[in-house]
C-alpha cells in the first residue's frame, strides 16, 4: 500500500487513476469498511486502483478542538487495517489550517488532479471550508470533471446506526458486544503497564495496571469485563477490571487486566488489551475474602464466555 503522509506530498506527486473511498474513517468500523469495500470493488471492475482519502487526525482538532471526540483506535491500527482491506493507495494527511480552508469547488479539483475516476461517499459526507458540501453539490461538481460519484445509504445493525458517535455511546455504557459489532472487532486500548498497589498478586490474581487519566481513547463503563491482552505477539485471556477499585478507596482510573494461566512481570511493557463482553458492574466488597469470592466466580464466567 502506497501511502501519502502531506498535502505538500500529494500535490507533488502523479497518481494512477483509481476509485477513492471518501472520509474521515476515525473508527474504520463497518459502515467505513462498506465504503471501502465498495471502492475496491468498483476498481477491481474497472481495472483501477484503490484508494482512501482520509485524514490522520479528527477535522475538529484543527475546527473546534474541545469538540474532538475520544479516540476508537490508535493512528498505525488504522493503517494497518486499511492496508487489511485491500488499499492500495492511502492518502492520510492531516487536516490542518491549509486543508480546513478548501473550498468545495478546490476539493474536487484536488480529486481530479489525484487522478480519481470516481469516488464513493456514505449519504452524510460533506466536505470543503466548514463541511459546506455534501452529496449533492458533490455529484455537480464532480461532473464537471467526468467523475463518477457513488453515495451508499447508511449501515444499520441491531436498529442502529453505525456510527463512530454511537459506538462511542455504546462503549461508554457498557454495552461492548454491540460496539464491537460495529466496529467489526474487539474494542481495544494500549499503554504501558505501570506498578500498581499490588494488592493484586498478595491475593493471588496479579494484575497488568493502564492508567486511564487524560487518556484521548473512548473509556469503557466501569466494571468487570471478558477481554484478551495481547503480549509479546500472543493474545491471553483475561479478567479486565476498568474503573476505581473502591473496595480499596483508590482514586485514579485504571485499567486492570489479570491475564489467566500466565505469570510472568510485565511491568513496563506495552500491552494491547481488547474488550470482549460486559460482566458486571463495579463494586464495593466489604472484605478481601469476598473480593476474592467474586473474582473465582467472574473468572468461571470469562473462561465460559471466551472458550
Amino acid at each position: 500500500m502506497r501511502v501519502i503522509k502531506t498535502l505538500d506530498e500529494l500535490n507533488s506527486v502523479q497518481l494512477p487513476p483509481s476509485v477513492v473511498a471518501l472520509g474521515t474513517f476515525d473508527g474504520v468500523h463497518l459502515g467505513h469498511q462498506n465504503i471501502i469495500s465498495c471502492a475496491k470493488d468498483h476498481a477491481t471492475a474497472k481495472n483501477l486502483l484503490s484508494m482512501v482519502f482520509t485524514f490522520s487526525n479528527h477535522p475538529l482538532a484543527e475546527l473546534l478542538p474541545e469538540k474532538v471526540p475520544p479516540l476508537l483506535l490508535e493512528p498505525n491500527d488504522k493503517e494497518q487495517i486499511l492496508a487489511s482491506l485491500g488499499t492500495d493507495i492511502l492518502i492520510n494527511i492531516p487536516f490542518d489550517e491549509q486543508f480546513a480552508q478548501l473550498k468545495t469547488k478546490e476539493f474536487v479539483a484536488l480529486l481530479h488532479k489525484c487522478n480519481v475516476q470516481a469516488a464513493i461517499v456514505g449519504e452524510n459526507y460533506s466536505y470543503g471550508f466548514l463541511g459546506q458540501g455534501n452529496v449533492k453539490t458533490l455529484k455537480q461538481e464532480a461532473a464537471e470533471h467526468n467523475i463518477e460519484i457513488i453515495v451508499l445509504p447508511l449501515l444499520t445493525l441491531e436498529h442502529n446506526i453505525v456510527s463512530s458517535s454511537n459506538i462511542r455511546r455504546l462503549i461508554h455504557d457498557g454495552q461492548i458486544e454491540l460496539a464491537n459489532k460495529m466496529l467489526g472487532r474487539e474494542y481495544a486500548l494500549s499503554g504501558i503497564v505501570t506498578k500498581g498497589d499490588q494488592r493484586g498478586r498478595l491475593i493471588g490474581y496479579p494484575t497488568a495496571n493502564l492508567v486511564l487519566t487524560n487518556t484521548p481513547y473512548t473509556l469503557p463503563q466501569s466494571g468487570v469485563y471478558a477481554g484478551h491482552v495481547l503480549y509479546n505477539k500472543v493474545n491471553y485471556k483475561a479478567l479486565v477490571n476498568v474503573g476505581t477499585n473502591p473496595t480499596f478507596n483508590n482514586k485514579e482510573l485504571r485499567l486492570e487486566a489479570h491475564l489467566l494461566h500466565f505469570d510472568e512481570d510485565i511491568y513496563a511493557k506495552t500491552v494491547r488489551v481488547a474488550l470482549s463482553a460486559f460482566v458486571r458492574e463495579e463494586r464495593t466488597f466489604a472484605s478481601v475474602r469476598e473480593l476474592k469470592k467474586q473474582i473465582i466466580t467472574d473468572q468461571d464466567k470469562i473462561e465460559l464466555i471466551l472458550k
